[in-house]
């Protein structure tokens, strides 16, 4: 390994390292970061120019350069190497910026190139396939190298909050989860396939042409058995996915039939209501705490014979003796201080017609229940009994007179 490509490498680490902990500092990961990938960068992308011949720099050469010079085979950098730095700067600088999604999802990509710059050296050494780890007459990528590129790869694929891609992979539903199983077998199993291949031309195990017609055959059962294992999976996926929505559907059935139920025990109820207060001949009243009428039950018009309206324009004091507010102030009074207890009354009160009536009552503070919110007045129309007492009474006295 080039003395440059390891000095590349500490520094492509340490920009990962800053990367992981800017969260804790202010401006200074962004800078160091801009400069770090600018320097890979360019010492990167001057290799590549002095191999098109456009420059002559040999930075690559700078560092023990007596040393590299008495060696008969220089120790240079390989224009993949360079390639692979050019991209892991690029990456590091797309994904400085945490909040540009477009930026991240472009270091992300160049992330993944940089992932098969190091996988594809590395299986040329697995197969001993020089073509993959060598650029015509150059020195080859060293192996060390090409681990260093997977692993710097991976570093900034993960270092990131789950985008794009990677946010497929991570997620908890059942498609990330599928493919982080199926990824060992997916990159395994091709390799080992490959290598049965290379070491039965190696040994001269089989021929040419039989060794090919295995290897293809191998190939069809590996992804044959691969697409039977997603076939069982994803099926048993749709009839647990089925099984849950018909559960939803019947519950979803069973929960309209229960509200069907209970709203027509409430229509019935508020029915029933409806004919007991409207049919009474009790006077039922809903109140509010200044005195003003809310709702009036026919009961209440046929006894005193205003309607809702005329009630509040007279306003109910008006009702009312004017020797007796006090009774009826104090049991408002009673009624506020004294929830949902009934406070008992009565007393005179005025008809449309003119004439007074005399009443009994009971007035309950409902205020604290939200459904009522009111004060509850109920009364009766007792002007007969009242009356006849009357006559009893006088009766009694012209007898003992």
């Amino acid at each position: 390994m080039n003395s440059l490509t390891v000095v590349l490498f500490l520094m492509s680490e340490l920009g990962l390292a800053i990367y992981m902990f800017q969260s804790k500092f202010k401006r200074f990961p962004t800078r160091a970061l801009q400069l770090i990938s600018g320097t890979i960068f360019l010492l990167a992308a001057s290799k590549i120019t002095d191999i098109f011949g456009w420059t002559n720099f040999q930075f690559d050469q700078v560092l023990f350069y007596r040393e590299l010079q008495e060696e008969e085979i220089k120790n240079q950098m390989a224009p993949n190497t360079a390639l692979g730095f050019l991209l892991g700067s690029m990456a590091i600088f797309f994904q400085i910026e945490e909040n540009n999604r477009i930026r991240r999802d472009v270091g992300t990509y160049i992330s993944f190139a940089l992932f098969f710059v190091g996988l594809l050296p590395l299986i040329g050494y697995l197969y001993k396939v020089s073509a993959l780890f060598t650029v015509s007459y150059y020195i080859p990528l060293a192996f060390p190298t090409a681990i260093s590129f997977l692993f710097l790869a991976m570093g900034l694929l993960l270092v990131n909050k789950p985008i794009g891609i990677i946010a497929q992979f991570n997620t908890d539903l059942y498609g990330g989860t599928w493919a982080r199983k199926m990824m060992p077998y997916v990159i395994i199993g091709p390799v080992l396939i490959g290598g049965l291949r290379m070491l039965s031309h190696h040994y001269h195990w089989v021929s040419v042409e039989l060794g090919i017609s295995l290897l293809m055959t191998t190939m069809l059962f590996f992804f044959f058995g691969v697409m039977l294992f997603t076939m069982v999976i994803l099926n048993r996926y749709d009839r647990e996915k089925r099984h849950s929505q018909q559960e939803l559907r019947d519950l979803n059935n069973n929960l309209e039939k229960l509200v069907e139920k209970r709203t027509q025990q409430l229509l019935r109820a508020d029915k029933m209501f409806r004919i007991l207060v409207e049919k009474s001949g009790n006077g039922l009243d809903l109140i509010s705490p200044n005195m003003e009428l809310i709702y009036m039950s026919p009961g209440s018009q046929k006894i005193h014979g205003y309607s809702k309206e005329e009630v509040n324009r007279i306003g109910i004091p008006n009702l009312i003796p004017e020797d007796k507010l006090d009774v009826l102030r104090i049991q408002f009074e009673q009624a506020m201080a004294n929830p949902g207890v009934p406070i008992p009354g009565g007393g005179l009160m005025k008809h449309k017609s003119g004439k007074w009536i005399h009443v009994e009552s009971t007035l309950t503070n409902y205020l604290h229940e939200p459904e009522i919110n009111a004060l509850v007045y109920s009364f009766q129309d007792v002007t007969e009994r009242e009356e006849n007492i009357l006559r009893i009474k006088k009766s009694e006295r012209i007898y003992h007179s």
